[in-house]
């Protein structure tokens, strides 16, 4: 099942118990749902998109993504490992996109680059992105660029 969020959202400042956020869920390349987190501590809240007419069948799609999400293996945390569940599945998927979006603004006017070994979510950013300075962190890290922008 290829899954989708698209028309991402983020409202860091919104919630009480984390941000909020809200995105269009693609299953398959078919717009399914609507998605939001209030940010208020609860699950995720997924909406059926579309005309009356459709919903039943917008419905079935959602069903079959909730049991989808429920096979997929367990998230490994430093705490042990965590079973995979609709919830958890799109709140990771939803910051993975947010970290994509970041990355390719950064990387519109700065080197962005990790590498091999850095605690996770953290990127080294070198600004004005020359190719002189790109070709140098290259030559410098070597084998230990895990990526570069």
């Amino acid at each position: 099942m290829k899954v989708e969020l698209k028309a991402l959202k983020n409202y860091p400042d919104m919630g009480m118990e984390g941000g909020a956020w809200s995105a269009t869920l693609y299953l398959d390349g078919k717009r399914v749902a609507r998605v939001k987190d209030n940010g208020d501590g609860g699950g995720n809240y997924c909406e059926a998109y579309g005309p009356a007419s459709k919903f039943a069948e917008q419905n079935a799609k959602l069903k079959e993504f909730y049991a989808w999400c429920k096979e997929q293996p367990d998230e490994q945390t430093k705490y042990g490992p965590l079973s995979m569940n609709t919830d958890y599945f799109l709140g990771i998927l939803f910051e993975k996109e947010m970290l994509e979006k970041d990355l390719k603004r950064w990387a519109r006017t700065s080197i962005v680059y990790r590498l091999k070994g850095d605690p996770k979510g953290s990127y080294q950013r070198v600004s004005p992105r020359k190719q002189e300075w790109i070709d140098q962190i290259k030559a410098e890290h070597g084998d230990k660029l895990e990526m570069i922008r």
